[in-house]
């Protein structure tokens, strides 16, 4: 299986959204970071210019975020996670990638 190294994904959400986004980290059975989601959920501000009025665009565009995040909200129910920011959870995936070579 060819499958993206969860340190990777993070490093692509951290250059996107920053290091101080805050993502719930699944862990498995072992406390091994296996997956993560949004934390917070998306405002409008965040996707508006300052000052601007929002378009149909940004309306559909702001829903799917929306949507996203509910879907990754749901998808941990049942599950052990951290609350965390991405630059602390790319050093622990980092370190745990480390311990499985």
């Amino acid at each position: 299986m060819n499958e993206e190294k969860l340190s990777k994904k993070i490093i692509n959400h951290i250059t996107y959204f920053g290091g101080s986004f805050n993502v719930f980290a699944v862990r498995d059975e072992n406390g091994i970071s296996t997956r993560f989601v949004d934390a917070d959920e998306p405002i409008m501000d965040e996707i508006l210019s300052k000052g601007k009025e929002p378009t149909e665009e940004n309306l559909r565009e702001f829903e799917e975020l929306r949507r996203s995040y509910q879907k990754g909200i749901v998808s941990i129910q049942g599950t052990d996670y951290d609350k965390l920011p991405l630059a602390l959870l790319l050093l622990k995936v980092e370190e745990q990638e480390k311990s499985t070579m």
